[in-house]
């Protein structure tokens, strides 16, 4: 998996941000400190899979997910942020029929 994630409170106006790695694994960055602050969180998966001329982008390192994910209004992700270091683990379906996990850390 490819691209950036983001976690939204939903307690609170502010968002946590990622970069997703080679390995699916992303760190999640609030206000220029590491991880969420604690809660529910909705997360959108943001990935550029077009590029200006409208053609499918190639990417070597891993598989478009569904464009569900892409905004707060259809994901279906969300997660809770207990107190202390949290590693969450999201299975999201992809742009066809296999299945991808990302695995990340607050």
């Amino acid at each position: 998996m490819f691209g950036d994630i983001e976690f939204q409170s939903e307690s609170h106006p502010v968002n946590a941000r990622g970069k997703i790695q080679r390995d699916g694994t992303f760190t999640l960055i609030t206000n220029g400190k590491n991880g969420a602050i604690e809660g529910q969180h909705k997360v959108v998966v943001v990935q550029v899979v077009t590029n200006h001329f409208n053609l499918d982008v190639v990417h070597d390192h891993g598989d478009i997910v569904h464009e569900k994910y892409a905004t707060y209004t259809t994901t279906d992700l969300s997660v809770t942020i207990e107190p202390g270091t949290n590693e969450v683990v999201l299975t999201v379906d992809p742009r066809d029929t296999n299945h991808s996990t990302n695995t990340g850390h607050h």
